[in-house]
């Protein structure tokens, strides 16, 4: 019934929720033949974005203009299925190989460098329509 109601009202219910040793604020929303719960954040776990700067930073129209191919070379249809939780898998992998007495070993920290910017976007650009490419089907229209 709430279901229903909140649809045809076209509002959400909000509630508290408790799991992982805290209280949450959510929103129930008719979602189907179901009601979602998402969670929220109360206002004290909000920061202030005027408290917050990433300072001015001067971009030429060059760069711009390769950002802007590299995001148009990576753009696909979003696809759910294409994604899981490789942090949970890694994690129950390192699990299951303590349960059988395997000796897990820290990781070392890899170096990192960083690149000039317009070489990195260059290559990232070039990569991104190697694969880009190598998704489409050949006569598939973009």
């Amino acid at each position: 019934m709430l279901r229903d109601v909140l649809g045809k009202t076209n509002r959400v219910g909000i509630a508290k929720v408790t799991f992982q040793r805290r209280e949450h604020l959510c929103a129930l929303r008719p979602l189907g033949n179901i009601m979602a719960l998402h969670t929220l954040y109360y206002k004290n776990e909000i920061a202030d974005y005027s408290e917050l700067s990433a300072g001015k930073q001067e971009l030429s129209k060059n760069e711009m203009e390769m950002a802007t191919s590299l995001v148009d070379a990576m753009s696909t249809t979003f696809k759910p299925e294409g994604f899981k939780d490789e942090y949970r898998d890694a994690l129950k992998k390192l699990v299951e190989a303590k349960l059988k007495g395997v000796e897990i070993k820290p990781v070392p920290e890899a170096e990192v460098q960083i690149p000039d910017l317009m070489s990195a976007l260059k290559a990232s650009i070039e990569a991104a329509k190697k694969k880009k490419s190598a998704r489409q089907p050949v006569g598939a229209a973009k």
